[in-house]
């Protein structure tokens, strides 16, 4: 490791080591090299891990799916409300094949 400044050390090409932190040490993926001066591509658009980025990934898609399940729970109360025997009519096994 090389030092950078008093507390940031160059683990490796657009990783750094940060030892005073709120949490303690911990590893820091910068978008722009200070050393070079270059975007490092790879830390701008995943983070610098790609486990962490699927992570994210997958927290942003269950959040979507809860709220797309909110919104269509929602529009069927809605309907059910407006017209109930008209809904409860739909929801019947007339609706279903018949099995002979």
């Amino acid at each position: 490791m090389e030092e950078k400044s008093s507390d940031l050390y160059k683990v490796k090409e657009g990783c750094y080591l940060r030892t005073n932190g709120i949490f303690g040490p911990r590893l820091v993926f910068p978008a722009k090299d200070s050393d070079t001066g270059k975007i490092n591509w790879k830390n701008f658009l995943i983070g610098g891990s790609w486990w962490k980025f699927i992570g994210m990934m997958l927290v942003i898609l269950i959040v979507f799916g809860l709220i797309w399940s909110y919104n269509h729970d929602m529009a069927e109360g809605i309907k059910c409300l407006k017209d109930p025997a008209g809904y409860l009519l739909n929801q019947t096994m007339q609706n279903f094949p018949k099995i002979k």
